[in-house]
């Protein structure tokens, strides 16, 4: 886009003329990391333009191939599974594929699938390996802009977590029955919630909690047709999305309810699992990202009530059929009958994915890295999370006060 250089704030945009952000990023296991980054890029952009709706953002993924080529590593999902991912993510509006572990210049920006005014990322140096700044051509054609990087989780540290998961569990012995002693077994084995590793969580606040909030553009008092559908939700992948969409097409208004880590903890006990990996937290911010989501529940009840859908004004409970990663309420299971207040009610509908493992599952992202375990603990070893002097370092002198371009939230 020649004559972009300094022209950004002074120029008009409309919605068939919408200022145009890019952040490219690899995109391996997403998480709440990553979509405020999203979060943030699509907010320096409204803060330019006045509006919403005069704003587009594209995703560009570096490849899994592009990064190996360059510094090696070991990848978990697939490009397909990223792309369907970030489209359903609600701050992005395009996704653009195999953009070069490279300098983000003009050459880039200017790609027809990319076509974008200015680049973000975060305030953490990306330093090639010929030791020059990724964004340094951007930067000296005034196409960059920076926001603060999200502290507490990253790709690496989910990697770390879920090594840890695939590590030996016993499972429990066929004398464990629902109740008290189950939920105590899963106690002293896993610690509260599933965290013995005394593992590192994204600091939940109730700022940024309101900052994925779609309230008030999107208001529960005015939905005519509630959905409700519960789960763990953990590393919210394409399979979640896929009946994530199906549950949308059902009602205007869907609320998530998230099941508490110790909860998740002590149903996957019983399959011999170590999850969550993720903190309830995490998992909220995640599906609050999606844009099929419109409210989540914080440690929904395993076993809602009447008053509970009557509360909410649900008038549709998804019950997902098949599928590894919702909890069963069949006969001489620990759930059995969860679901009683619901049929009563008459609320229940029943989507059932066609066959096991036909839709992707948490499980089977675990499966991934306990395969490849040597190619990962390879990667996070080599592969270390900046030192906080760095990050610090790199915030001097970019100007806090300018919150046009840099957000903190």
């Amino acid at each position: 886009m020649p004559g972009v250089k300094r022209k950004l704030e002074e120029a008009t945009y409309n919605k068939e003329h919408p200022l145009r952000v890019f952040v490219n990023g690899c995109w391996d296991l997403p998480h709440s990391g990553h979509y405020n980054a999203l979060r943030q890029a699509r907010d320096i952009a409204i803060e330019m333009t006045g509006s919403e709706d005069h704003v587009f953002l594209v995703a560009g993924i570096h490849s899994n191939s592009e990064i190996r080529r360059v510094k090696g590593g070991a990848f978990v999902i697939s490009e397909d599974e990223k792309e369907t991912i970030l489209l359903a993510c609600k701050y992005v509006d395009a996704v653009a594929h195999d953009v070069p572990y490279k300098h983000i210049d003009s050459a880039v920006l200017d790609r027809a699938d990319v076509r974008c005014h200015f680049v973000c990322h975060g305030d953490d140096p990306v330093v090639l390996p010929d030791g020059s700044d990724m964004y340094g051509p951007a930067k000296e054609a005034d196409r960059y802009r920076e926001f603060r990087r999200t502290e507490g989780i990253s790709t690496t540290m989910l990697i770390s977590r879920v090594l840890w998961a695939v590590s030996t569990i016993e499972t429990p012995t066929s004398s464990l029955s629902t109740g008290a002693s189950l939920k105590s077994a899963a106690f002293d084995q896993l610690q509260i919630g599933g965290n013995p590793g005394g593992f590192q969580f994204a600091a939940i606040t109730s700022q940024r909690l309101a900052s994925f909030s779609n309230y008030p553009k999107v208001n529960l008092a005015h939905a005519k047709n509630v959905v409700y559908i519960d789960g763990d939700w953990d590393l919210l992948h394409s399979g979640h999305v896929e009946i994530l969409e199906k549950a949308k097409s059902l009602g205007d208004f869907v609320f998530a309810g998230v099941h508490s880590s110790m909860d998740v903890s002590t149903y996957s006990f019983v399959n011999g699992r170590k999850r969550p990996i993720m903190s309830t937290g995490e998992r909220a911010l995640s599906l609050l990202s999606c844009g099929y989501v419109q409210d989540v529940i914080l440690e929904a009840p395993l076993r809602p009530t009447k008053d509970f859908f009557s509360a909410l004004n649900i008038k549709v409970v998804v019950r997902v059929c098949n599928h590894d990663d919702f909890v069963s309420d069949c006969k001489d299971t620990p759930l059995e009958g969860r679901w009683h207040a619901a049929e009563e009610l008459g609320l229940v509908h029943d989507l059932k994915v066609e066959s096991t493992g036909s839709v992707l599952a948490t499980q089977s992202l675990l499966d991934r890295v306990a395969a490849g375990r040597a190619d990962f603990e390879q990667r996070n070893e080599k592969k270390k999370e900046p030192a906080q002097e760095t990050i610090i370092e790199a915030r001097k002198g970019q100007g806090r006060e300018a919150l046009s371009l840099i957000f903190t939230a």
